[in-house]
This record gives C-alpha cells, sequence and structure tokens, in this order.
C-alpha cells in the first residue's frame, strides 16, 4: 500500500517475556540441575634427551611395555645470587604396543625425544612413583 511504512516489531513487554531461569546459590535453575563442567586436565609435553638405552618388558598379560627416562633441561635465575643456573629433571616415561617396539628399535641413550603424554601414578613394590605414559613420541635431534 502507498504511504504506509513496515514497522520493526516493538520488543515483548517484561510481563509478557518468558521467563528465563534464575541460578539459585544451590546450583539449580528452575528445580533442575546445572550441567557440570569438567575442569580435570591431564596433558604434559616433554622435550628432552634419553637417560639410558629404552628398556623392552612382555608382561605376562602379553602387552609390550617401553620404560625410557628423559632429562629435561631448563634454566633459572637464583633467588639469592640473582645469577642463571641450569637445571636437569629426569623424568620416568612409558610406551605401550607400537610406540613401545619403535621407541626401543629406534632409541637409544643420548637421543632427542620430544613427547606428548599423562602423568600418571602407581604402586611399585613398597612406594608411589609418578611417571609419564607416552602417548606419541617423535624422534628429535640431540639436545
Amino acid at each position: 500500500m502507498p504511504g504506509t511504512q513496515s514497522r520493526t516489531p516493538r520488543p515483548a513487554r517484561a510481563e509478557n517475556r518468558p521467563k528465563q531461569p534464575v541460578a539459585s546459590k544451590a546450583g539449580r535453575a528452575n528445580g533442575r540441575k546445572e550441567a557440570q563442567v569438567q575442569t580435570n586436565l591431564n596433558h604434559i609435553t616433554l622435550s628432552g634427551n634419553l637417560c639410558r638405552d629404552p628398556r623392552l618388558e612382555v608382561l605376562a598379560s602379553g602387552e609390550v611395555v617401553c620404560d625410557m627416562r628423559v632429562a629435561c633441561h631448563y634454566r633459572a635465575r637464583n633467588a639469592q645470587t640473582g645469577q642463571w643456573q641450569e637445571h636437569t629433571d629426569f623424568i620416568p616415561v612409558r610406551a605401550f604396543a607400537h610406540q613401545a617396539r619403535t621407541a626401543n628399535d629406534h632409541l637409544k641413550q643420548g637421543d632427542g625425544i620430544a613427547l606428548v603424554g599423562r602423568v600418571c601414578s602407581r604402586k611399585l613394590d613398597d612406594r608411589w612413583v609418578c611417571e609419564v605414559i607416552a602417548q606419541t613420541i617423535q624422534f628429535t635431534k640431540r639436545q
């Protein structure tokens, strides 16, 4: 129609709008439980050199395991003297199945390695040990 203009619709009045759920202090919205977000993360990336030749072992279950120890170097400033100091951490790493065989066949003491994995703790004899379970392993140059 000539002379008429199209209008944009007005927002509904507050009393006509659908009510939004309001979260209470107990973590509920309108009587329903809210989904909780998982915040745990177990992910580690290491780069260093092998301290010794990998050790391949076949467990009683037939599973193949390769134990390694990775030396990771870093620098930190001494709080008292202000001088930079070199530090080295020796981190135990375990690889399973195909990665265990590959690491045992191609790596030797002093070789560079970069890996991604997760930290795991287990009881070994009468003590607890933390180690990295390798998920991916890359061979690198000596660092």
